[in-house]
This record gives structure tokens, sequence and C-alpha cells, in this order.
């Protein structure tokens, strides 16, 4: 007795070795897909790769000492106030003369910029309130040439409310979003990313948890600069009528990226490749699948190929 097939059975089981072949090849692309998303250990989300500027104030000096470089005042917002530094925070002193101080950096970068941060760990240790008069007890935000977004209380400090710009109180979030007269971690990004105008916006954020949104276009135009300011490219940080702490202050910015040709980030992505910590054949399959993706004619199907990997 022999052992044997007919053709329609060969039909049916190379068939079937060709669905096992093609579900394999999308069973190890998912789980390539799933290592390339899990998180290096130990290394912090950054705004983006090679910032333009990135500047991080230890407040282990006053402002206009800082060794990352100096802060300059804001004249016409600082009086009756003092400042200074026990080498490990930045104390700030106008609470009890009703004073204000205000420092700014100047950043041209922020003209062309495409994202922007700007982190601070501060807090309020005294207030003296001014009646019906907005006051801006703690304030950090930056100038682009175009728009300005500041991040103040909105309120009294006992609601716990965050605004972004002076001048709205509808851009403000619910109450208890922060306790003011605590350290707490600030982040303010701007995100101009979008192909889509509309999709620009700035988000705030309380110990990396977001709790306001404003769309770009809504923030406040610029303005006239405030005096001793020389340029509309800024950050800047203050206090009005308040003691403050502050701890950090670190800010990004993120220039439009230029994609370099197809064929340099295929060889860029070979490199990458073979340092994932993961099996040998994942490794071989990625190698594999570049090299296809390297051989085709079709700049749209390489293109799409590529993005699609």
């Amino acid at each position: 007795m022999s052992a044997g097939r007919g053709p329609g059975e060969l039909e049916t089981a190379t068939g079937l070795f060709d669905d096992i072949l093609s579900n394999s090849e999308r069973l190890l692309f998912f789980s390539v897909f799933l290592l390339l998303l899990l998180p290096l250990p130990g290394i912090a989300q950054e705004l983006c790769p090679s910032p333009a500027a990135a500047v991080s104030y230890d407040c282990s000096t006053i402002p206009e000492e800082s060794p990352t470089g100096p802060w300059q005042i804001i004249d016409e917002y600082t009086y009756d106030s003092t400042w200074h530094s026990d080498g490990e925070r930045l104390y700030v002193e106008a609470c009890e003369t009703s004073g204000s101080a205000g420092f700014y950096r100047i950043e041209e970068s922020l003209a062309e910029a495409e994202k922007i941060s700007l982190d601070v760990r501060a807090w309020v240790t005294c207030n003296t309130a001014v009646g019906w008069l907005p006051t801006v007890f703690i304030g950090f935000g930056v100038s682009d040439g175009e728009k300005i977004a500041i991040v103040t209380p909105q309120g009294s400090l006992d609601e716990g409310r965050i605004g972004l710009n002076v001048s709205s109180d509808y851009f403000a979030s619910e109450p208890g979003a922060t306790d003011w007269s605590q350290p707490a971690a600030y982040r303010l990004v701007v995100d101009k990313s979008s192909e889509d105008p509309a999709e620009h916006v700035a988000i705030v954020q309380v110990n990396g948890t977001t709790v306001l949104t404003v769309p770009y276009s809504d923030l406040d135009d610029l303005g006239e600069l405030p005096g001793g300011v020389t340029s509309p490219h800024v950050f800047g940080i203050g206090a009005q009528h308040s003691d403050t702490v502050w701890e950090q202050v670190e800010y990004e910015i993120c220039l439009p990226q230029v994609r370099p040709p197809i064929e340099e980030q295929i060889e860029n992505i070979k490199d990458e490749a073979d340092q994932i910590d993961a099996p040998r054949i994942v490794r071989r399959w990625i190698q594999w699948r570049l090299n296809r993706i390297e051989r085709m004619e079709d700049p749209l199907r390489q293109g799409q190929a590529f993005y699609r990997l």
C-alpha cells in the first residue's frame, strides 16, 4: 500500500500552508509591535529627541546668577520685593510689602517652535489679597512672539483652581486642581505640531495629570511688551503680593522635524533593530522586512510599507 495525495489535496495543503505563513507573519509583526511599544526602563519621555533649547534652573542661586544662563529682571513687574537662594531653593518675598517680582529668559528659537514645555516646582507660603483686584500670586509662562500662555491661580488660592492667562475666567480648571500652598510639579505644554492649526493646543498638568486644555488660537495675543523685556520670545516666572518658594524651573523648545530620505531612515532602523533586546528571530524578521522595503521601486508603496512597519 502506498501513501500519497491527489492534485486537489495538494492544492488544499498548499493553501493551508500559505495561510499558516501569513498568520505567522501577522503574529510575529504584532509581537514586534508590542516590543517596540514597551518603554525602556529608566528613560524619561522627552518632548522631542533633539530640542533646540533645553534649560534647567535648579534654584541653587538667584535667577540672575543661574549657572545655565542668567534670568533677567522684568523691570515693570519688580518692585517692593526681595529674593534669595539657600543653595537649594529660591525664595521670593513680596507678601508683607504688597510687592512683585518677575524674571525672564530670551529664547529666540521660540519664534519657530513646534512644541514648547515649561516645568516648574513651586508653591506659595504667604499671600495678601487685594480686594477685587486680580492678583498673580504666582505665575509662569511663555511667549512665542504671537501668543502668550501664563499659568496662574484663578480666583482665590483656597479654591485650588488653575487659570491659563490672567484675563479670562473661561480658561480655568475645576476647583481643587491643586493646593497652591504645597509643593507641586506644574507643566505647561504648547503643542503646534499638528498640520491642522485647529489641533494646536496649550495644556496644563499638575503632578502629571492634565487639568486644563485650551486651543492655541484662544490664547491671548502678545500685545505690548512689559517694561524691561527686550524680546517677544521669552519664558517667565514671577510672584505678586506673595511669598513663594521655587525648587526647579525647566524648559524645552522643539523645532519642526525634517525627515531624512527614506533610504537613510531604513538604514537607521536597521542599526537600531540590531540593538533591540529581543529574540534573534525577531531581529532577523525586522531586517528581512526592511530589506524587502528597501528593494521596492514604487516610492508610494515603499513609504507606506515603511511607516506601517
